[in-house]
């Protein structure tokens, strides 16, 4: 972390540690699995992100911009560009929906950091069986 400089978000939005995980994983030299729980996801409980108000789900625009940037300062963006725009499309199924009167600031900045996608990318990128698509 300290060699890549990479430190947590602090962001006065949810989703903060999407771009952790992508700065940590973009990174790695390996990785290592442990076969025992180390975090809980509690699911249903009160303030949970899932459960937001659109003004904070707006945040994860910020996220998006964060990740992108990191890409491309890191000159990794064409390593990943399928896999970005995979998860972007993918966490945009169930945050845009719930945006209601923020949906056009959310498609604008959607729109500039995925201007250099082609049609041939949206295809490769919804065959990535990661997430669910809207």
């Amino acid at each position: 972390l300290d060699k890549n400089k990479i430190r947590y978000p602090e962001v006065d939005f949810f989703f903060e540690d999407n771009p952790l995980h992508w700065f940590v994983c973009t990174k790695l030299e390996s990785i290592a699995f442990v076969n025992k729980p180390l975090i809980v996801h509690r699911i249903g409980r009160v303030g949970q992100t899932m459960e937001g108000k659109p003004e904070k789900l707006i945040g994860f625009e910020t996220h998006a911009k964060l990740i992108k940037e990191f890409l491309d300062k890191n000159d990794s963006f064409e390593n990943y560009k399928l896999d970005y725009l995979q998860w972007y499309l993918s966490q945009t199924s169930w945050v845009l929906p719930k945006l209601n009167g923020l949906r056009s600031q959310y498609l604008d900045t959607m729109k500039r950091l995925c201007k250099d996608y082609t049609f041939e990318d949206v295809k490769a990128a919804r065959k990535i069986k990661i997430y669910k698509y809207a």
